[in-house]
C-alpha cells in the first residue's frame, strides 16, 4: 500500500515500472499508484470540453463582430457628415459672391453620391442690433444674417442636420 505522504509516480510506457520521472496527466502516459498497477490516463478533451470551447468562441465572434459593425456605421455617418459640411460651406460662401443677397429664403434638394441625398435651405435675414441706432438706417449697407441648413437621413426618427451660419455686408434695399 502507498503511504499518504508518498506523491503518485507517473512512468512512461516505455520505462521499467518503478522509475521514477514525472510527466503530465494528459500525455498519454500510465501512472503508478505504488501497488505495482499501471492505469492508462485519459488523452484528448471530452465532448463537454469542446463543446464550451465552442460556445466560448462564438459568444466572442459575435462580440467582435457587433464592434466592427458599429464601426462601419460610424464611417458611414462621418462621410455624410462631411458632405453636409462641404455642401453647406459652399452654399455660405457662395451668398453674396456667386448671386446677389436677397432677403428671404431659397430651398433647395441636391442629390450626389450619397443615397439619402442632401436637402438644404438657405435664409438670407436682416440683421438686427440693438446698440445701432436710427441713424444706421440712413446708411448705404447693412449687415445681414446668412444662414445654411442642410439635413440627411430623413428616413430616421429624428434626421440628421447640420446649421451653419454668417454675417454679410449687403446693400440696403
Amino acid at each position: 500500500m502507498r503511504d499518504a505522504k508518498e506523491p503518485l509516480i507517473y512512468s512512461s510506457p516505455r520505462r521499467k515500472p518503478g522509475s521514477r520521472s514525472l510527466k503530465t496527466l494528459n500525455s498519454g502516459f500510465r501512472r503508478n499508484d505504488g501497488n505495482g498497477l499501471n492505469q492508462r490516463l485519459p488523452k484528448g478533451f471530452s465532448l463537454l470540453e469542446v463543446l464550451v470551447a465552442f460556445l466560448v468562441l462564438a459568444l466572442s465572434l459575435a462580440v467582435v463582430m457587433r464592434i466592427f459593425a458599429g464601426g462601419l456605421d460610424n464611417i458611414g455617418a462621418a462621410n455624410n457628415y462631411t458632405q453636409a459640411l462641404s455642401l453647406a460651406e459652399s452654399l455660405l460662401d457662395a451668398q453674396g459672391r456667386e448671386s446677389p443677397l436677397v432677403i428671404g429664403e431659397t430651398r433647395g434638394e441636391t442629390r450626389g453620391e450619397t443615397e439619402n441625398g442632401l436637402d438644404w435651405q438657405v435664409t438670407v435675414t436682416p440683421y438686427q442690433d440693438e446698440s445701432v441706432g436710427p441713424e444706421a438706417s440712413a446708411q448705404p449697407l447693412q449687415l445681414v444674417r446668412v444662414e445654411v441648413i442642410v439635413q440627411w437621413d430623413k428616413e430616421r426618427k429624428v434626421p440628421r442636420s447640420l446649421s451653419l451660419s454668417t454675417l454679410r455686408v449687403a446693400a440696403r434695399s
